[in-house]
């Protein structure tokens, strides 16, 4: 988390970045851990996870990403596959986003019928949906 607040600070600095305009994606264990990332950097303002979800192993509770998940306040599109056996959708991928602090039509499930690998069977249908919610919520590349 220190050092993806760093790397904020940096694009911070240029002329040639949109601090307004800043989304994050995570993918698997970048998903994962977003909760710490998202519920402590507020210049992120979309975000998008694909097959991530709750991490099932011990940790400190301070190091839980699952502690995080009500202060992960920014729209969040998750995109989960319906047979991953990383994250599986009852287990680690529902009780994920139902815990997410974004409310309403700030959050979002889309769950494609494959496994883990979803980028290697549906990467239009991945790539698409991930393009029009930071669209959305960002507004279209210029």
């Amino acid at each position: 988390t220190k050092d993806f607040r760093r790397s904020i600070d940096y694009l911070d600095t240029r002329d040639d970045i949109d601090m307004e305009r800043l989304g994050y994606m995570g993918i698997s264990w970048g998903g994962a851990v977003a909760p710490m990332m998202l519920a402590l950097e507020d210049r992120i303002r979309a975000v998008v996870i694909v097959v991530g979800g709750l991490l099932m192993q011990e940790t400190q509770p301070m190091a839980d990403p699952f502690n995080f998940l009500p202060r992960v306040k920014q729209p969040t599109v998750m995109i989960n596959a319906r047979w991953d056996s990383f994250y599986p959708l009852e287990t680690a991928a529902r009780p994920f986003f139902e815990n997410l602090g974004a409310v309403g039509d700030r959050r979002e499930l889309i769950i494609i019928d494959a496994n883990h690998g979803v980028l290697s069977y549906a990467r239009n249908q991945v790539v698409g949906e991930a393009l029009e919610w930071l669209d959305t919520y960002l507004g279209p590349v210029r």
